[in-house]
C-alpha cells in the first residue's frame, strides 16, 4: 500500500499528514506561531507513531511550494528535500499550497490571495465524485480575476474580508479559509495529471 507523508508550512497553520492510499492514518493541523524549526520535527515523528509506519516505509512526500510566507515554506520544503535526499526512496511532489483551503464540496471552486503587487494568485478546479480537477495555479490582475471568477460555485479568499469587499457585487458562496488534508490527498492521489507543476520552486506573493 502506498504510504504518503504530507507537508505544508506555507500560511499560519502546519499541515501535516500521513495517508496510505486514500485513508488518512494521522494528521495534525495548528498554528505554528513562527515555531516552525522546533515544532516541525517531533509532529512528524508523532505522526509516524500514530500511523504506525517507520520513515523508511514512506514512498512518497508531498509538500506545500506556496503561495503563502516565504520562510515557512522555505522550511516546509527544506525538509522534504532532505527526507527526499535522506531516505533516497520517496517520490518527491510539490503542490500548489491554495489546495488546503479547498472547500469539500461538489462543484466549481476558487481559491483567491492576493499578492504583495497588487494582482492576485488563483486557482480554479472542480470537485465531482471525490475526484479533485484543478487549472495551473496562476499570478493574475483584477481584470483578469473578474472573468475567471464568473460562474464560479464556492469562492475562498484569503483574507477573506479583503476578497469579500472586492467582490462584494457577486453571489458566491463564501467558505472561511479553514485548511484541512483532504483536498490535498484528492489531488496527490489523482489517476490524471491536474495540471498542478511537480516542481519544487517556491510560490512566493510576487511575481518572480
Amino acid at each position: 500500500m502506498h504510504n504518503r507523508l504530507i507537508i505544508d508550512t506555507s500560511s499560519e497553520h502546519t499541515i501535516m499528514g500521513i495517508a496510505q492510499g486514500q485513508k488518512v492514518l494521522a494528521s495534525h493541523i495548528s498554528p505554528h506561531a513562527n515555531q516552525l524549526s522546533q515544532s516541525l520535527m517531533p509532529a512528524l515523528q508523532t505522526l509516524l507513531l500514530e500511523a504506525e509506519l517507520k520513515l523508511d516505509q514512506l514512498d512518497e512526500i508531498g509538500v506545500g511550494i506556496g503561495p503563502g510566507s516565504y520562510t515557512g515554506t522555505r522550511v516546509g520544503v527544506a525538509v522534504a528535500k532532505s527526507l527526499h535526499f535522506a531516505l533516497k526512496k520517496p517520490k518527491l511532489t510539490g503542490f500548489c499550497s491554495l489546495l488546503s483551503f479547498v472547500p469539500w464540496v461538489e462543484g466549481s471552486f476558487a481559491c483567491v490571495m492576493p499578492s504583495k503587487t497588487g494582482d492576485f494568485y488563483l486557482l480554479k478546479g472542480i470537485r465531482f465524485n471525490n475526484t479533485l480537477t484543478c487549472s495551473q495555479s496562476a499570478l493574475i490582475d483584477i481584470d483578469t480575476l473578474t472573468e475567471e471568477l464568473k460562474g464560479t460555485g464556492v469562492l475562498i479568499g484569503k483574507p477573506l474580508k479583503e476578497i469579500q469587499s472586492r467582490f462584494a457585487d457577486f453571489l458566491f458562496q463564501w467558505n472561511p479559509p479553514q485548511p484541512t488534508l483532504e483536498p490535498i490527498l484528492a489531488y496527490l492521489s489523482s489517476p490524471e495529471d491536474p495540471g498542478l507543476s511537480p516542481r519544487l520552486d517556491l510560490i512566493y506573493l510576487h511575481k518572480p
